[in-house]
């Protein structure tokens, strides 16, 4: 079972979809195989882990920010803000996802990510996902700040970074 999953996840298919999403996640998807095939699942999958970690330190995403994002909420009547300051990545999606439903109960939840240098495939993948969620509970996600950052691939929900200033 466990090569027929790996060779449906290594067909050339699976790569074209994630080189579309960003040259990052191919990079992972590629080094994760690679040492799978190397060592041994688990380790593998351990030293896919590091090299994503390495592509986020790539982006400047400073080590505090690897487990946990610096934002800030702001409530007003009826809705709330959380904004965050630093990046938005897979390792810290799930302290980000708890202040989310936190504050689900808000008609409106703004997610603005104007102050943040760096967002994720995960995390831009994950809350398109929670809307629904959301929509359930009667709260409207809104996500703020993305048209700030350049994606860095064409990918609907590729990683994005913010611009620099010229």
């Amino acid at each position: 079972m466990l090569v027929f999953t790996g060779f449906r996840l290594a067909h050339p298919h699976e790569f074209v979809k994630v080189r579309r999403i960003g040259g990052e996640q191919l990079l992972v998807f590629s080094g994760t195989i690679i040492a799978v095939l190397a060592t041994d699942l688990l380790k593998g999958i351990g030293i896919g882990v590091l090299i994503e970690f390495a592509a986020i330190g790539f982006f400047g995403t400073p080590f505090r920010s690897f487990f946990s994002p610096a934002v800030d909420i702001e409530t007003s009547e009826g809705s709330v803000t959380i904004t965050v300051k630093s990046a938005a990545v897979f390792s810290n999606w799930i302290a980000l996802r708890s202040r989310i439903h936190a504050h689900s109960r808000a008609a409106q939840l703004i997610v603005d990510f104007s102050s943040s240098h760096l967002v994720d495939h995960t995390v831009v993948e994950k809350l398109h996902g929670i809307a629904g969620e959301l929509a359930a509970r009667n709260c409207t996600l809104v996500i703020r700040g993305l048209d700030t950052h350049n994606a860095v691939s064409t990918h609907p929900q590729s990683a994005r970074r913010r611009a620099q200033a010229s």
